[in-house]
């Protein structure tokens, strides 16, 4: 084998050896789906923009204190903020953990 080719076949094996690396790497952001544009928190309060659509977003707000998850949709076309959606946090935890515990006990033991 020739020097010449010899070389070749180096160069071509590190191009792909770092092809496969970028291909990894880049998998990493094709996987993950959603983003938050911004996190501020405040006292007992989080809020946490999300991108919904080209034109809306969707601003949720945590209430440490009272326990409340509550969603807005921003549009800014339209100028207006309406709410969504509410949750009561620690009653949704709560039910979740009834939940598991009653699947625990209907399962037999091995």
């Amino acid at each position: 084998m020739k020097r010449i080719q010899l070389a070749c076949c180096c160069l071509i094996a590190s191009a792909m050896v770092l092809g496969g690396m970028i291909l990894l790497r880049g998998a990493d952001h094709l996987e993950s789906q959603a983003h938050a544009s911004m996190i501020v928190t405040k006292g007992n309060v989080t809020l946490m923009s999300a991108k919904v659509d080209s034109d809306k977003e969707m601003i949720y707000v945590l209430d440490n204190q009272n326990a409340q998850l509550l969603g807005y949709l921003v549009d800014a076309n339209r100028k207006r903020i309406e709410l969504m959606a509410t949750m009561d946090v620690q009653a949704t935890f709560e039910q979740g953990l009834q939940n598991t515990q009653s699947n625990n006990r209907r399962r037999p033991r091995r």
